[in-house]
């Protein structure tokens, strides 16, 4: 049966599913960083440990979630493809250890800020360099507009916060940035797609 929208009762669920997932996974990742401070200021801990029990605890629900869903079928990997998972594996841990890092340095507004705003930039460049990808005039100077907004953004927060910026924390943002789109590499290689280019 199809609906006078176009919309079978299957994929409006679906959509609906899909919806909130995204919801669900936009709020985790925005509450990291407060909850991530917070544990800063409870105890004496450091990125690595944090960063380390969260792995430690999402790996089992994952698990657990890819086996329901897909049965033995979870273990059929090939080679190539368990490369880029470890690929993988390692961007993610990276990424997530240098943002903790940088959120006891910079504080969570800067170092969201820096790992947000400069992981599309680090794209569009890797892109450039993998793929041979030519960057047209309007994309660098869409690059230069991102970077100097970050620049400004950064700048203006650390004076409304009367300091300055970390150095240290900025740069664990950054490398938190490089983790991040070392990740959107590895996913793209991982669905056969170009990198940086999408699938509509």
């Amino acid at each position: 049966m199809v609906w006078s929208h176009g919309f079978t009762p299957f994929s409006q669920h679906t959509s609906r599913r899909d919806f909130l997932f995204i919801v669900c996974a936009s709020v985790s990742w925005g509450t990291v960083g407060v909850a991530n401070q917070i544990l800063y200021g409870y105890g004496a801990t450091n990125a690595l440990s944090l960063t380390f029990l969260r792995l430690a605890i999402a790996t089992p629900l994952f698990f657990l979630a890819g086996w329901i869903s897909l049965g033995r079928r979870l273990f059929h990997i090939k080679r190539r493809d368990l490369r880029t998972m470890m690929l993988m594996g390692c961007m993610l841990a990276l990424s997530q250890a240098c943002y903790v890092a940088a959120i006891s340095s910079a504080g969570v507004s800067v170092s969201s800020l820096i790992a947000i705003c400069t992981a599309p930039v680090l794209i569009a460049l890797l892109s450039a360099l993998v793929t041979r990808e030519r960057l047209t005039p309007m994309t660098l100077i869409a690059l230069v507009a991102a970077l100097s907004g970050t620049a400004l953004l950064v700048t203006t927060r650390s004076h409304a916060d009367g300091g300055t910026v970390s150095l240290s924390g900025a740069l664990f943002a950054f490398l938190s940035a490089c983790g991040y789109a070392g990740l959107g590499y590895g996913k793209d290689s991982f669905l056969g797609q170009p990198f940086g280019q999408q699938k509509s």
